[in-house]
């Protein structure tokens, strides 16, 4: 009998995660920004309670700015989709995790694909685990990071090395058999139909134990020397944590083992606060050729999507400035957000021109003098003349609210009701560039929203306005990023 497996230490090697996180959170908060990680937790489920309060603490620790939202397992899931299409659009909120597992009456999937892949620190959202599974990083799953992490710490090189994960899961077994493909081992995925599962096991240099069966991994089943790495956690009878590795026995066989409690547990939530940095910084670090562009405004109302612009650029996640906010109504609300912000902000009186022309070439000017570049159209309820369309060809932007023809002027309609009327499947926002053919300009960007049974007017308003400012943040966003079409095809012939 050998001197017995060395145990890796979970506990100690987070706490070096986290120290490592600790510092990058001081760094940005000197730029002023400020990582934030909400989570979302649906019902009274004990053990998510528990997991929830050692994240609150860990945030608390390294700086990370966290909040829960706490629905009642009898909230219905468009409930829970409309807490986290609200957080995708808070730029504060970097982070969203939706506690599972989600009570029996929703589909975890939707929920789970509902939330901003950028935003998904969790690493469960379709686009992230497509990064892993094409070798691209991203935001990956905590759980199988924090396996690789530990595996790293036994200084065993998994080039080369039989990997064997009992366990198929899409948030461990899967993407964990992935990772170590990543680093060059031969892997093995097995699972409850697998035949013979011991002999495999027995083979295995580097054994990750994902199956949520206490104990179940035993001594016969594991290699002389083997790295074993326990990813259960269950409560036995007698109220002790265990894991799916017979750990008094195993631990006489394998040349590493991890213990449970105290193994992949605290490196779970060191590779989430870590993967809240790396969100953070993917929303507030403008890309290297990304340039600082300056935008106006235009508007007559509320200009919801003023305050979006305005969020994204105070949050750090768009690299522009608002130049000027100008508008004919006196009382316009976006002119008092404008204030708000300490933006400047301009009522021109149409009365006070002789004609509309006149009014717009002093619009022109105003723009002109502020240095913008980009003219935002919001809510603004006149047609545009010559003098501002041809001082900024191409760069002035109208989002219209439906994905149907256009409304031919009926400023007042109620758009919605009349995409209900016309029986269509699919509403959306359509962004265009603004032309003298009233919003007949070319599409720049467009997103579509399904239209559920039991649709009501307001409900896709909603909806509808959540997109549209989603919509124009990120065309500005590729468009300081010289990815926004037709812009990039211009840059071409430059």
């Amino acid at each position: 009998m050998g001197m017995g497996a060395q145990i890796l230490n979970g506990t100690a090697l987070a706490a070096a995660h986290k120290e490592q996180v600790r510092e990058e959170v001081r760094a940005l908060n000197q730029k002023g920004i400020f990582p934030g990680l909400t989570v979302v937790l649906v019902g009274e489920n004990p053990a998510s309670k528990v997991y929830i309060a050692r994240k609150e603490v860990t945030c608390e620790e390294v700086g990370i700015h966290s909040q829960k939202i706490l629905l009642p397992e009898s909230a219905s899931e468009k409930e829970v989709l409309d807490a986290v299409q609200k957080l995708n659009r808070n730029p504060a909120v970097h982070g969203i995790l939706v506690q599972l597992p989600l009570p029996k009456h929703m589909n975890e999937q939707t929920v789970m694909q509902a939330i901003d892949p950028q935003k998904d620190v969790d690493g469960f959202q379709s686009q992230n685990q497509s990064q892993v599974y094409a070798g691209k990083g991203g935001l990956v799953p905590c759980t199988p990071r924090g396996v690789i992490q530990l595996i790293h710490e036994s200084g065993v090189s998994m080039e080369g090395k039989h990997a064997v994960v009992v366990g198929r899961s899409l948030i461990v077994g899967k993407p964990a058999a992935m990772l170590l493909l990543g680093e060059g081992a031969t892997v093995t995925i097995c699972h409850s139909k697998t035949k013979n599962l011991g002999e495999m096991t027995k083979q295995a240099d580097i054994l990750v134990a994902a199956v949520g069966k206490p104990k179940f991994i035993t001594k016969e089943m594991v290699k002389p020397g083997a790295v074993v790495i326990d990813v259960g956690i269950t409560r036995s009878p007698d109220n002790k944590l265990v894991g799916d590795v017979d750990f008094d026995s195993v631990k006489d066989v394998a040349g590493y083992i991890t213990p449970v409690p105290g193994g992949v547990g605290p490196m779970t939530i060191a590779c989430l606060m870590e993967n809240t940095i790396r969100a953070c910084k993917n929303q507030t670090q403008s890309k290297k050729n990304s340039r600082k562009i300056v935008v106006g405004v235009i508007g007559s109302t509320k200009g919801t999507d003023m305050q979006a612009v305005i969020d994204a650029i105070e949050s750090h996640s768009l690299n522009a400035k608002i130049g000027l906010v100008c508008s004919n109504v006196t009382d316009a609300y976006i002119l008092e957000r404008a204030r708000k912000h300490n933006l400047p902000a301009l009522f021109l009186d149409r009365k006070s021109f002789p004609t509309t022309e006149a009014f717009d070439a002093e619009m022109t000017q105003k723009m002109k003098d502020a240095g913008v570049e980009v003219i935002l159209l919001i809510g603004y309820k006149r047609i545009v003349h010559e003098p501002l369309l041809d001082a900024f060809p191409l760069h002035i932007w109208n989002i219209h609210p439906s994905l149907l023809p256009a409304f031919n002027g009926k400023f007042d309609a109620d758009v919605h009701q009349e995409v209900l009327d016309a029986g269509v499947k699919v509403s959306g926002a359509t962004l265009h560039i603004v032309t003298a053919d009233v919003d007949k300009g070319p599409i720049l960007v467009q997103q579509t929203i399904p239209i559920v049974d039991g649709e009501t007017s307001d409900s896709l308003k909603q909806k509808v306005q959540a997109v549209e400012m989603e919509v124009i943040v990120s065309a500005l966003r590729q468009y300081s990023e010289g990815t926004l079409s037709p812009f990039k095809d211009q840059k071409k012939n430059e």
